[in-house]
């Protein structure tokens, strides 16, 4: 697995079902051995050859298991108590800290597993959008 969650290397030529032999070039189908020669040619292909799909193909190979455990938003907050704040004439303080996608937990290899859905015909589709931003928030509420 690469870490820029790109599958072409996936589809290496070394990787994927070759219909052409590389060391001639030409179309094994035309040779009288063309059944063997496939064989030896494609003893290690592990994937399709994409360039033989003329259409947009959900394929198994792509589906995985998109389980995970996000924490998305968190406020922590302290208030102090009236007796400290009655003597430095403040009616009312808060501390807090607010957090935005803190973490998330998955063997998912794309970005997000909570996957952009383009069109409602294509649902749960991942079509590599940016992932979620993390921010952080702190902050003080003072009233006099």
């Amino acid at each position: 697995m690469n870490n820029y969650f790109n599958i072409l290397p996936e589809f290496s030529s070394d990787k994927r079902w070759r219909y052409a032999d590389d060391i001639y070039g030409d179309r094994m189908v035309s040779n009288a051995n063309y059944l063997t020669q496939y064989q030896e040619v494609n003893a290690n292909a592990t994937i399709f050859n994409p360039v033989d799909i003329g259409k947009k193909v959900t394929h198994s190979y792509f589906i995985e298991d998109g389980s995970f455990l996000r924490l998305q938003d968190v406020t922590l907050g302290y208030r102090l108590p009236q007796s400290l704040l009655n003597r430095m004439k403040i009616n009312n303080l808060r501390v807090f800290f607010s957090g935005y996608n803190l973490f998330l937990l998955t063997k998912y290899t794309g970005y997000d597993p909570e996957v952009d859905v383009q069109t409602s015909l294509t649902p749960g589709i991942d079509y590599n959008r940016y992932p979620r931003s993390r921010n952080f928030l702190a902050g003080i509420n003072i009233t006099f």
